[in-house]
């Protein structure tokens, strides 16, 4: 099957299939998350699996929906019943699970747990509020693109009225940011029905809805944060048109910090249909309420919403007999400007009985491709788990500036005055070959400059499942120019472009980042580690010793080299708690590498040079950096000890022999001539742009 899909449908990657492995009792309230690579986590109660009431179960899947490993038991604590589950997963694929249970206390409270991209537990289960005073219940969370997170929930009689609505941050170390906060403003009766969303950054919106004080109704409210959690604005009524009850609302917040709510809604009487609006990164309204069903027999309601980066998104609702029996999952697909795209659809392709509509939820990956879970009858035994994936469509690779590009000098990468051939790269997990194609727009960047879209179009052709379909040449890819201007921007000067792939309805697309070169006066072209000097500079590894060198023959010092080897594990913008007491006595807390230092030390990196000292200014050894890379990268490593030495002056018996050894197999390294490694020679900052993007594959474009 190649591209056969109606104009403007939503394409299903594969045919709906069971999550769930334990089949006896049932299963419900399904919350799903994905990460940055499209893969995605489910969670759900399970009657009596974990031997009382109800326990949290889960299971990871990669983008295409092969199951990562079994399902598994989130909870640890067993007593009673743990329910309403909600997930959320960072970029990474680490990701965080909270929910409600009787833990230590005859009232409700929320707890939560964390887990690595293995979905490996990071600790216990923990408890969120801190305030216990009768029932804290419906938690929500959201991660933003670093792996902080936010919980909020309902909470009775703690703001002095009914429900209110709280919440309480944490890092990406699982530790609390402050103390749990109230989101309403509004105290009167009971605010219900909490939802968060965050961008990448850490701004975060929570709604919910609640009495409005001039009407005899519920609407629905929110509250914008900044990533340090304090307030934007004051609390804001989501929904312009008032009449009828407004309840149970969603919400999904893009890249940029657009996001949109959807909510159920009596407006036009019973049975009830489903409505949404979308804001604007400043919490401004971009319109009024719309309703995003189009059948409004039997009722909709209980929506659930989820956005890519680009702030297309779609809206999931249960429908009543709409699919011909009890009740069914629909949902209805918007690009960034809140047009529709395509007609709604039905998601569950198994009809007979009861899909459970009212329990089911979706989530998306940065690029458009989404999965939706939902509790049906049909796993054997009462209520199962079920989902579907749709698009299947991932981003792979990015190359600019190919030896076949016009008016380029053939290096990889992209030189203010080329014209360069861009050729992206997609991988296929649909399920069956699709044929695609591609358009590019909004190419830009810092002011200055004349960016130009030269050729907007590249084809791709018909991909099997499972490969990756690349655009070639000129004739195939896209085409683009960034002028000389008379002064460099930046010196991490980077530009940005929209793919959008055809048909629609297929629908993904991706912001592309390209690196322009030229970064240092002092790195050349013609240096042999000019690209790799501008990977570490592209990812913020290093941002050179002045704002326009590099110094690429200096040496590279041991309190330097802990900064760049955390920034490349962890990414732009990683800091480190500070330090208090200082772990060396070389290094107090006012140097402002301890806080680098000492985190190495807590990952078991470095133990020092000695006596109680870390030498921070002394040059790192290739031997040394050798260690540094590799026990960064991968924890707890332990490379194969060494037979006969690769190198002639590495021998066996080197205690640095099995880390040396270990990267020349990953083709990081390959000595320094002569069959030697030179082990004691420093390392060179030009030296540790190849250690450190090789060992950690950091890529100058693409993902």
């Amino acid at each position: 099957m190649v591209g056969a899909y109606p104009a403007g449908a939503q394409v299903p990657a594969g045919p709906e299939f069971r999550v769930n492995t334990y089949t006896t009792s049932s299963q419900r309230r399904p919350a799903v998350t994905a990460d940055g690579k499209g893969n995605f986590v489910v969670v759900w109660r399970s009657q009596a699996q974990d031997g009382s009431g109800y326990g949290v179960i889960g299971r990871r899947f990669d983008a295409s929906g092969t199951p990562l490993g079994d399902e598994f038991l989130v909870n640890t604590y067993t007593t009673g019943s743990q329910t309403e589950p909600a997930v959320a997963a960072g970029r990474d694929g680490s990701f965080v699970v909270a929910w409600q249970s009787p833990h230590e206390f005859n009232d409700f409270g929320v707890f939560a747990r964390r887990f690595d991209a293995s979905g490996t537990p990071r600790g216990a289960e923990f408890r969120v509020n801190t305030f216990t005073t009768s029932s804290q219940l419906s938690p929500a969370v959201a991660a933003d693109g670093r792996g902080n997170f936010v919980i909020v929930w309902r909470s009775n009689g703690q703001d002095g009225s009914g429900f209110g609505i709280f919440g309480q941050r944490y890092d990406l170390q699982g530790m609390p940011l402050g103390q749990e906060f109230s989101v309403n403003t509004l105290t009167m009766s009971n605010q219900m029905g909490p939802a968060v969303a965050a961008d990448p950054a850490g701004n975060f919106v929570v709604v919910w809805d609640g009495p409005d004080p001039a009407l005899s109704s519920d609407d629905v409210f929110g509250q914008r944060f900044d990533p340090s959690g304090s307030r934007i604005g004051t609390e804001f009524m989501v929904n312009a048109i008032t009449t009828g009850q407004q309840f149970n609302p969603t919400v999904a917040m893009d890249a940029a910090g657009n996001f949109t709510v959807a909510w159920s809604s009596d407006q036009g009487g019973p049975p009830g249909d489903v409505f949404a609006r979308r804001f604007d990164r400043t919490g401004a309204p971009l319109g009024i309420d719309f309703v995003v069903n189009t059948y409004t027999t039997d009722g909709q309601s209980e929506a659930a919403i989820a956005t890519d980066d680009l702030g297309n998104f779609v809206v999931t609702w249960g429908s009543g007999r709409q699919d011909g029996d009890f009740a069914g999952v629909f949902g209805q697909r918007h690009d960034s400007s809140g047009a529709r795209r395509g007609g709604e659809f039905q998601i569950n392709t198994t009809t007979t009985g009861n899909q459970s509509a009212y329990w089911h939820a979706v989530a998306s990956d940065p690029n458009g491709n989404f999965v939706v879970s939902w509790s049906s009858i049909g796993d054997g035994n009462g209520y199962g788990i079920f989902a579907q994936r749709f698009g299947g469509l991932l981003p792979a690779t990015l190359g600019a500036d190919p030896a076949a590009g016009p008016v380029s000098d053939g290096n990889g990468v992209f030189e203010p005055q080329e014209t360069v051939v861009v050729a992206p790269g997609w991988r296929n997990v649909n399920g069956v070959a699709l044929s695609f194609d591609g358009l590019a727009s909004g190419y830009t960047g810092p002011p200055g400059p004349v960016y130009t879209i030269v050729d907007a179009t590249a084809t791709y052709g018909a991909v099997a499942n499972g490969g990756v379909g690349r655009c070639a040449g000129a004739a195939g890819c896209y085409v683009m120019n960034v002028n000389a201007p008379a002064g460099r921007p930046a010196t991490h000067w980077d530009t940005v472009f929209r793919e959008a792939i055809v048909p629609a309805a297929l629908g993904q697309s991706k912001s592309w980042t390209l690196h322009i070169g030229d970064s240092f006066t002092d790195v050349p072209r013609v240096n042999p580690f000019y690209r790799f000097v501008e990977t570490l500079l592209h990812h913020g590894v290093t941002g050179g010793c002045t704002a326009s060198a590099y110094c690429p023959a200096a040496s590279a010092s041991r309190e330097q080299m802990a900064v760049f080897v955390l920034v490349a594990k962890e990414g732009a913008g990683y800091t480190p708690p500070a330090c208090t007491t200082p772990m060396f006595a070389d290094v107090p807390a006012s140097n402002p590498f301890c806080r680098w230092i000492e985190e190495l030390a807590r990952r078991g990196v470095v133990a020092g040079c000695g006596g109680g000292n870390y030498c921070p200014t002394a040059p790192v050894s290739r031997e040394q950096m050798a260690v540094f890379v590799l026990a960064t990268k991968e924890p707890g490593i332990t490379p194969p000890a060494c037979g006969t030495p690769m190198f002639n002056d590495v021998p066996a018996s080197n205690p640095f022999c099995r880390w040396i050894e270990e990267l020349a197999r990953r083709g990081v390294v390959a000595g320094c001539g002569g069959g030697n490694y030179c082990p004691a020679a420093p390392v060179t900052r030009e030296q540790m742009a190849v250690f450190i993007s090789g060992t950690f594959g950091l890529a100058l474009y693409g993902l």
